[in-house]
């Protein structure tokens, strides 16, 4: 029997209390890390300034 660890990250943007449907323009972001199926870790980030290409990067630390 093999066991299968998964591990994965969910990131969710929000402007205010609302979800946002556009990352670029979110104002804050939700981050979760998932092991298995069970949310390990919470974080709340604010969003960087928008700037063309500095995003992707960003989300990627």
């Amino acid at each position: 029997m093999f066991i299968i660890e998964v591990q994965m990250r969910i990131m969710i943007p929000f402007i205010g209390d609302t979800l946002s449907d556009h990352f670029g323009r979110a104002q804050d972001f939700v981050v979760y890390e998932i092991e298995n199926s069970t949310i390990k870790d919470t974080k709340f980030c604010n969003a960087l300034e928008h700037q063309e290409g500095t995003f992707s990067v960003w989300v990627k630390s």
